[in-house]
């Protein structure tokens, strides 16, 4: 890293850094002149131990702080000399204008007159900066003669970096409010599941670095239990990079075969030999791969085990749950208030008298509150302060450097903006780990030397909702590098005024964003009063927009008073999004059931979500989306039947049913309704074209439906009791759950989260 910014700084001083407008300034030139000859034969001297320097910075802490100043000064030599390129730029540019505009030759001559002054200023302030760096790199320079550094040390000579390797064993008395989740992995890992399509299942425990996953999976891995349900048990550490070679070494030696050959296929022949029908338990901790076909060989010659085998993941994202193949989640929280200080107070007041525990609990107690739950955090911080005696050495710690913003990455999770002191403005890149819908942390503006920023989602929808991105770029000037792909959402939020102005976002300003991607959430829409302020958003032109969450919700002054006639409806129908939409969400909705002309044009629309549409009576046609997958309904308490215009059918009089090759929901795959109250319902009579074929003509590729809290729904329509419905959840559904318990083509019946037990044939 110093290395390749020690390269960079020298190339750019190595040019024309001197421009003609200094050079006609002698006195002026000659002072930069000197200053930046003697910071090149600084850098230069610096940079032919720098090899050597990097070795040893990863045992010497003194090393690691002296490269950390000479990287600092670095930062500030390029943020002057990029200062010095952006004067140039708009002098150069402002020369052009000149010479384009026809003005008197006064006119001119004092303009050139008053910008000379200026760039006069402007140099001087440039060579007074330089001539304070060159101090700084002086005594840099002469501090790198402690450490007796080797000249041109290659990489050759560098001693391996040693990777920290995990085990499963465990002291269980170090472990602190984990027993939930340990009986939850446990019950994961015992469950048997016979109908399953896998012979073995893959469960992931997500979460940040230092949130104890590792911990989890040892906690579940030596249960004595697990011992006994699981013929042969595996540990196997990842890490990164993704080793084939050593993974399918470390599954043999698990296994008690010691290998000799080197090849992966001969490898992968034993283990599946090994296993070949023995239910198993593998542990893979720390996996970090999110290249799916490195593992897809494993899988394969893991294949071969007892049905029940169970393969368990730790890692800290949920994109390589994905390309692992996991069928099952589970997210790893922090841990809560109470237990933090259990685990922080045992290691940090261990060997402690009593008088002393009472003395510095007040301190402890604040500075386990800041480890933020993270076990790691708890237990590194709890072996510091176990040697500190004085209160002075912990107020010392609490009040440290520690806390404040200047290392690479900080996470935030949406559970709160963390207070980070950046008074002094030092740091130089940050990473955010953003939760869902999480405000960009505004102390991030007070960091004026940050040169990278990078926004790394937690999940799918992580996003950005305030406006203090625009912000960042007025107030960080030295921004070079800047990650927001698919990570940086727009949330518009309205507040009207009673004299129809808008105080805060006009949804008009969407207009000019027509780079906007991904992810789009627009709220307080119910109070628009304009319905042409919606049309201006333009929505159809933001060809990136995938997913899109419109909430018509309104200030409660303005429900009182009650808005335009069909003002909901106008709005939508005006908030026509691009047609490559995959996602949408609407919330609040208190327009009829008719659906806007354009979802029917959406064929990539895959996701649906309607929530508290409470003025509907009926069902819109859903039916009609031909690609939709995924429709969830939540609180349309008013609708009685669902008949055969839910399905998109039409009825009148001289044409009963139209369009005898419809197919209704042709690749809708989930299915849930919640919270409607009044449905009574759900059958679609009958359908003279569709005759006997509504089994497979209606939802024929339905496989999971929920129904929940539908308490007065008496049955299911009869398509679906011979349909390709592989799970059914009935929550809260009385009368439903009597009748639908036992229909014995549906493999998974659920009733209050409880499987339904059935004799099997």
């Amino acid at each position: 890293m110093a290395k390749a910014l020690l390269s960079m700084v020298l190339e750019q001083l190595g040019g024309s850094f001197i421009p003609e407008e200094i050079k006609n300034h002698v006195g002026l030139a000659v002072g930069i002149e000197e200053e930046i000859h003697k910071l090149t034969s600084n850098f230069e001297a610096i940079q032919a131990v720098l090899e050597d320097a990097e070795r040893k910075q990863v045992k010497e802490a003194s090393v690691r702080n002296w490269l950390c100043k000479l990287k600092d000064v670095s930062y500030d030599v390029e943020d002057v000399l990029d200062e010095w390129n952006t004067a140039k730029l708009k002098s150069r540019l402002a020369k052009e204008e000149r010479a384009a505009e026809d003005a008197h030759l006064l006119k001119k001559l004092r303009y050139s007159i008053s910008l000379s002054s200026s760039q006069i200023i402007l140099q001087h302030n440039i060579a007074q900066k330089i001539k304070e760096l060159n101090g700084r790199l002086d005594f840099i320079a002469a501090e790198k003669d402690r450490y007796k550094f080797e000249l041109g040390r290659t990489a050759h000579d560098q001693e391996p970096e040693q990777q920290q390797i995990t085990t499963s064993f465990i002291d269980v008395t170090d472990v602190y409010g984990r027993d939930e989740d340990k009986n939850a992995v446990l019950n994961m890992l015992l469950e048997e599941k016979g109908d399953e399509e896998s012979l073995f299942q893959i469960i992931s425990i997500v979460g940040m670095g230092g949130i104890g996953k590792t911990t989890l999976a040892r906690l579940a891995y030596n249960e004595n239990v697990v011992n006994t349900h699981f013929e042969k048990k595996i540990w196997v550490c990842v890490s990164d990079p993704f080793d084939d070679i050593k993974i399918a070494k470390a599954i043999l030696e698990s296994l008690g075969d010691v290998p000799n050959v080197l090849e992966l296929q001969a490898l992968l022949q034993r283990i599946r030999k090994s296993i070949a029908g023995k239910k198993f338990l593998l542990v893979l901790d720390d996996v970090w791969n999110e290249d799916d076909s490195k593992w897809e060989p494993f899988k394969e010659s893991l294949s071969c085990g007892s049905l029940g085998s169970k393969i368990l993941m730790t890692t800290r994202k949920e994109n390589v749950a994905a390309a692992m193949g996991s069928t099952t989640l589970f997210p790893l929280g922090k841990l809560a208030k109470e237990e933090s200080w259990l685990l922080f107070s045992r290691i940090a007041f261990s060997g402690r008298t009593s008088r002393e525990c009472q003395i510095f609990e007040d301190f402890g107690r604040k500075i386990a509150d800041k480890c933020q739950g993270l076990p790691l955090a708890l237990k590194t911080l709890g072996g510091l302060m176990r040697f500190k005696r004085t209160i002075e050495q912990w107020r010392s710690v609490l009040n440290s450097e520690i806390w404040e913003l200047k290392e690479a990455e900080r996470e935030v999770n949406g559970f709160r903006q963390p207070k980070v002191d950046t008074s002094d403005g030092k740091g130089r890149h940050l990473m955010l780990v953003l939760g869902e819908k999480v405000e960009f942390p505004t102390y991030t503006c007070n960091v004026e030397k940050l040169r990278s920023l990078l926004v790394e989602p937690s999940n799918y929808y992580a996003c950005i909702v305030n406006d203090s991105l625009p912000k960042l770029f007025n107030q960080v000037t030295c921004l070079r590098a800047l990650d927001l792909t698919a990570k940086y959402c727009t949330t518009i939020e309205f507040s009207v005024s009673e004299g129809g102005t808008c105080e805060s976002s006009s949804i008009g300003e969407l207009g000019s964003l027509i780079y906007l991607q991904d992810y789009l959430e627009i709220r307080g829409l119910g109070n628009v009063r304009d319905v042409n302020e919606a049309k201006k958003a333009k929505l159809q032109t933001k060809q990136c927009l995938l997913n899109l969450l419109l909430k018509f919700d309104m200030d409660e002054k303005k429900a009182a008073e009650g808005g335009i006639t069909n003002g909901d409806a106008l709005v939508l129908e005006a908030l026509q999004p691009p047609p490559y939409l995959e996602c949408l969400e609407i919330h609040n909705y208190r327009g009829p059931c008719t659906l806007p002309k354009w979802m029917f044009a959406l064929t990539n629309l895959r996701y649906l979500a309607v929530c508290s549409c409470r003025n509907w009576e009926r069902l819109p046609p859903f039916g009609k989306l031909p690609s939709l997958e995924s429709l969830w309904i939540y609180d349309t308490r008013r609708v009685k039947k669902m008949g055969v215009e839910f399905l998109g059918l039409e009825r009148d009089e001289e044409h009963p049913f139209s369009c005898s090759s419809f197919i209704p929901f042709p690749k809708l795959k989930r299915l849930e309704m919640h919270d409607m109250n009044e449905l009574e319902e759900w059958e679609y009579g009958v359908v003279p074209f569709l005759g006997n074929r509504k089994e497979r003509v209606i939802m024929p590729c339905l496989s999971y439906l929920v129904i929940d809290r539908c308490p007065r729904l008496k049955a299911l329509p009869h398509h679906l009791h011979n349909s390709s419905i592989e799970t059914l959840e009935i929550r809260w559904c009385p009368i439903l759950a009597k009748v639908c318990s036992n229909i014995s083509s549906i493999p998974n019946i659920r009733v209050n989260y409880m499987e339904v037990k059935r004799d099997r044939v």
